[in-house]
């Protein structure tokens, strides 16, 4: 049941909460949200070394102690309530928007949230196979494939805050297509590297496939400008949970043909996400 209400917490934060920071976004849309999101990625990045860590130095019933910066942080948002919801001007339809017209902005949306799953399916793969992978099957320690996994997502926090700027300047499409190309690129030197490489090679990885969370987001407020809420939502909630959802397929495959071939199998995720980068029809928006 705890878990049910944090997962519903959780929820029903991300829509009102991007929302609120488009508001404060400025011209550089990507960039301002990427400062917003990056909290939460280096969250993604702490949380598998740091529970890792409470356990196994301090055993499992201190697990709870995790809790502590989400009261701290609830604390600082009543804080500075009135700041945060200050009323802002509602966003408009702009003209590029309004060249694809509505049924395109649905069809390129419909896009943007399949991109996304295949985005967060590789993610998510990543951070549940990579300790199987390392530990059950290489027969590695179990912190040293927590410390892989905090790499790919650490790196995914840095390339969030990197990237953002270059995606205002290159044009949000471009950037989408030039990140699923170099994951494609990337992603299988895990398999041939090892040491200090295997740990810079995730890094990359994760630095070139999560920095585009940003990015989606605020696609999905362009095509949907009136609807800065049900964009949202439709990235960080429905996408992202979906390409959670899928992280199952790669059980039954690692079920019928071994932990190996299912992480094997996420290498051809960035190929799909490169292809449905380049059908995406979306207004070149560059600052």
């Amino acid at each position: 049941m705890l878990v049910i209400l944090s997962g519903l917490g959780i929820a029903s934060y991300h829509p009102e909460g991007y929302k609120t920071a488009s508001f404060f976004t400025g011209e550089k849309r990507v960039t301002g949200m990427s400062i917003f999101s990056v909290g939460g990625n280096l969250g993604w990045a702490i949380g598998p070394i740091l529970s890792v860590a409470i356990i196994q130095y301090l055993g499992f019933t201190f697990l709870p102690v995790i809790i502590v910066p989400s009261l701290l942080f609830t604390v600082i948002i009543l804080y500075f309530w009135k700041t945060i919801t200050a009323p802002r001007i509602k966003k408009t339809v702009t003209k590029e928007t309004a060249g694809i017209g509505r049924r395109g902005a649905y069809a390129s949306l419909s896009i943007i949230i399949a991109i996304v799953i295949v985005r967060s399916w590789i993610q998510f793969g990543l951070m549940s196979y990579i300790p199987f992978y390392y530990t059950d099957y290489l027969k590695n320690d179990p912190l040293y494939a927590g410390k892989l996994v905090f790499f790919v997502l650490l790196g995914g926090a840095i390339g969030t805050l990197g990237g953002a700027p270059l995606a205002d300047r290159w044009g949000h499409k471009t950037y989408l297509i030039l990140s699923m190309f170099l994951a494609s690129l990337t992603l299988p030197l895990m398999f041939v590297t090892e040491g200090i490489l295997l740990f810079i090679v995730l890094g990359i990885s994760g630095m070139v496939i999560v920095s585009t969370f940003a990015v989606t987001i605020v696609m999905a407020q362009q095509l949907l400008p009136n609807n800065l809420g049900i964009a949202s939502g439709l990235m960080a909630g429905f996408a992202i949970g979906a390409g959670g959802i899928c992280v199952t397929l790669l059980g039954v495959l690692a079920d019928h043909y071994g932990v190996p071939f299912a992480l094997k199998s996420i290498m051809i995720l960035p190929v799909i996400g490169l292809l449905l980068s380049i059908l995406l029809r979306y207004p070149a928006y560059r600052h």
